[in-house]
């Protein structure tokens, strides 16, 4: 089997990421990415013996036959020394990638990161890392981090709209923000939007409601996996349910991630000494995950790769190796999270700027800390633990997918509206959706988990959008469905308004926002 390497790294909302030249940042503070996969040995393995034995647990109820000298076939190969990567000469390459220099434009945004391989050169942030990305931040500025979104708005709407900014009060803004956002992010992203920016005015969405427009459903269970974390909720007739909110610290990039260290342990060269702080092994892991990654137990068989590795500073080269479970181990991530590192998570996915919450006083904030009925049923079971204190959303972020999901389904309310979640599930985002088998793999997690306790429901259903919508931009498709329906009038804010009552003033007007 060939990774197509035409393929690049999968499209990243233009969002997310932004660089600098790097010049004078020390190397430690280039880096595009923190670690969140367990980093001692004993641990590591400790966890993919766990996440191993689930996955032959598996293979057995489906009657699957399981190698147990497989792995050792692996290794022998691809630690073979006459297995030699093949050069691909640069006249050779059509996808060579010509990376960025500090003779380059002082700011590159979206996929043209992808080309800032030298971190000596390069300082590469995403801004918005469930929420504002606050470890990203050594200066521990908001305005640091609000001023990068604002560059990274800017040029794409120049570049692929040709919009200016002296034409951008003249257009209205569709905000698609978290179902759970902290305190300060949608204050500041509409001071940014309407003061900073100056837009005409702005209409905030919740992605779950967002992405069930964009499938065409009024009710759905929404399961948005991202890079970093996996958001749910549950949406009935148009609004989404607040006590069915949870959010997870674990997504595609944990995937990515363990697929490396797997074959790291199954002495893949490469992998060996990939750095995933680079943006060019990164690139390298993200298609490795595309291609190789499995949720489907029959896909387990000893294969043989080749892929392209193209690192700056160093000739592209070919290939070999061979994988048998580690494709299906690293795509179980999200259902098996032994081998998540909360502890180094919870260090970038919860950091906050200093003082920025007490700074802001809108009457935006969460009620009850943000805790959910979703999260409470999901930490029940540490109450037997004699845990003196119960972080209640950050156990609940810890959790399994499959059981996450089913525990937001618990918290829409009688039966009857239980029933109709799990019959809609929706799974949207990159995170997640391109894994080969995901659709059966959560059903058949699902399903055990109902079977028996939600009276009257036949089987879990997972849906997802037509074959011609990427997942991956489903909640956009869906704001701009919103955009163009008449009852979007009532909620526009304008700048004006906005400059004479704030986000006090319009709480009245996004009285559905929970």
């Amino acid at each position: 089997m060939d990774v197509d390497e035409a393929d690049p790294p999968p499209p990243k909302p233009p969002v997310v990421n932004a660089a600098k030249p790097a010049t004078t940042t020390p190397p430690s503070e280039t880096f595009a990415r923190q670690s969140a996969v367990v980093s001692e040995p004993q641990k590591l393995k400790d966890a993919i013996d766990a996440v191993g034995g689930a996955l032959r647990e598996r293979m057995k109820f489906y009657k699957l036959h399981y190698s147990a000298n497989a792995a050792g076939q692996c290794a022998s190969f691809n630690a073979d020394p006459t297995n030699k990567p093949e050069i691909i000469a640069d006249h050779n390459d059509p996808h060579r990638i010509d990376w960025l220099t500090a003779k380059d434009p002082n700011v590159v945004v979206g996929d043209n990161v992808w080309r800032a391989g030298d971190p000596d050169e390069w300082l590469v942030r995403w801004p918005i890392l469930k929420g504002f990305n606050a470890s990203a931040y050594t200066s521990g500025s908001l305005h640091e981090a609000l001023g990068d979104i604002e560059v990274i708005w800017s040029e794409v709407l120049k570049s692929r709209l040709n919009i200016g900014r002296k034409d951008y009060g003249l257009y209205s803004v569709m905000l698609v923000v978290p179902d759970i956002p902290d305190q300060t992010y949608i204050p500041s992203m509409l001071r940014l939007l309407l003061g900073s920016m100056g837009f005409k005015q702005a209409v905030i969405m919740q992605e779950s409601l967002a992405a069930t427009y964009g499938a065409g459903l009024s009710t759905a269970l929404v399961v948005d996996v991202g890079a970093n974390a996996t958001n749910i909720a549950c949406v009935d007739e148009g609004f989404v349910v607040p006590d069915t909110r949870i959010s997870l610290d674990v997504g595609g990039d944990d995937i990515t991630e363990l697929l490396i260290r797997l074959l790291a342990r199954s002495q893949v060269p490469w992998a060996q000494t990939a750095d995933l702080a680079r943006v060019d092994d990164f690139a390298t892991a993200e298609r490795l995950k595309i291609q190789l990654a499995t949720l489907a137990e029959e896909h387990v068989a000893l294969n043989l790769h080749e892929f392209v590795v193209r690192s700056h500073g160093k000739p592209a080269v070919k290939c070999k190796m061979k994988t048998y479970e580690e494709p299906a181990l690293a795509g179980m991530t999200p259902f098996e999270t032994q081998g998540v590192d909360y502890t180094a998570k919870f260090r970038t996915t919860w950091a906050q700027f200093p003082g920025a919450s007490s700074a802001i006083d809108d009457g935006f904030a969460e009620p009850n800390d943000g805790i959910t009925q979703a999260m409470i049923f999901s930490t029940q079971h540490l109450a037997a633990t004699g845990m003196a204190h119960i972080d209640i959303p950050r156990e609940a972020a810890k959790l399994p997918l499959d059981v996450a999901i089913f525990n937001s389904a618990r918290a829409a309310g009688p039966e009857d509206k239980m029933r109709r979640a799990l019959t809609a599930v929706l799974l949207v985002g990159g995170g997640l959706a391109k894994i080969k088998g995901v659709n059966g793999a959560l059903e058949t997690r699902l399903n055990a988990i109902a079977n028996g306790r939600v009276p009257g429901l036949e089987r879990v259903l997972v849906v997802g959008p037509t074959k011609h919508v990427d997942p991956r931009v489903l909640c956009w498709k869906g704001a701009s469905v919103f955009a163009r329906m008449d009852t979007v009038q009532e909620f526009w804010v304008s700048k004006d308004e906005w400059e004479m009552v704030g986000m006090r003033g319009v709480r009245e007007r996004w009285w559905f926002l929970s």
